[in-house]
């Protein structure tokens, strides 16, 4: 009979193995570099050439660690974009299928619904107008009825429960405008040249930032007006 043990034992007695975070590992080699740029960077500018040596070789080792730390990134997130991004592609093609015919199916009753919804408009502010009416003149039967002729007060009350009535005929007209219909705000620019001058007179920082913006993107390839272009070096 064999007395040795053969049996799987986790670890095998030893301790597991230590948990490796790749990026830790990516920086171990430059946590000295980056402790010395440190001391460096306290607001004092290079004034000598060993100065600029030191921080030249300081600025190329910490682009090398960067760059070590990119390819860390890469290699933990890589995996877990590609399968997001094929759970993504999966139901794209799906969803823009259902997306179409939703809009087409939108397409098809629109017009018809904003048609019923235009006449319930209507027939809600006409509605409305009659309870107004309504109103206003059962407070006036009511104001001129005298205490003492039952007649007068009885025509006065039927009047404002005909006013109570048509309010209530005109929230049941507004409840059968038809449903998912939304308010759009929608917008026509008739003069180019007014509409740029109000912008340039009531929202001066919309204008500049757009002026700003506009020189950065075009200053390399266009002749522009009021803007002065050049070249110069700097660090990189």
């Amino acid at each position: 009979m064999n007395d040795t043990n053969t049996r799987a034992v986790i670890g095998d007695n030893s301790p597991p193995a230590e948990i490796v975070d790749p990026m830790e590992v990516a920086i171990a080699a430059f946590n000295a570099d980056r402790e010395e740029a440190e001391t460096w960077l306290d607001g004092k500018k290079v004034e000598n050439q060993g100065q600029l040596d030191s921080v030249e070789a300081l600025s190329a080792t910490m682009r090398e660690a960067h760059k070590e730390l990119e390819a860390a990134k890469e290699g933990e997130y890589r995996p877990h974009k590609t399968k997001c991004d094929d759970v993504v592609a999966k139901y794209k093609p799906t969803l823009k299928d259902y997306d179409d015919i939703i809009k087409g199916l939108v397409g098809l009753v629109g017009p018809y619904k904003k048609k019923l919804h235009d006449e319930a408009e209507a027939a809600k502010q006409a509605a409305w107008n009659e309870a107004r009416r309504l109103e206003r003149e059962a407070e006036a039967k009511a104001a001129a009825a005298d205490v003492s002729n039952i007649d007068e007060q009885r025509d006065a009350q039927a009047a404002k429960q005909s006013a109570m009535d048509a309010q209530q005929s005109a929230r049941t007209v507004a409840k059968s405008a038809p449903k998912r219909m939304r308010k759009v705000t929608k917008n026509e620019i008739t003069d180019y040249k007014a509409a740029l001058h109000w912008i340039a007179v009531q929202d001066r920082d919309a204008m500049t930032a757009f002026i700003v913006e506009y020189v950065r993107q075009n200053h390399k390839t266009k002749t522009i007006d009021g803007v002065r272009v050049w070249q110069d070096k700097e660090a990189y």
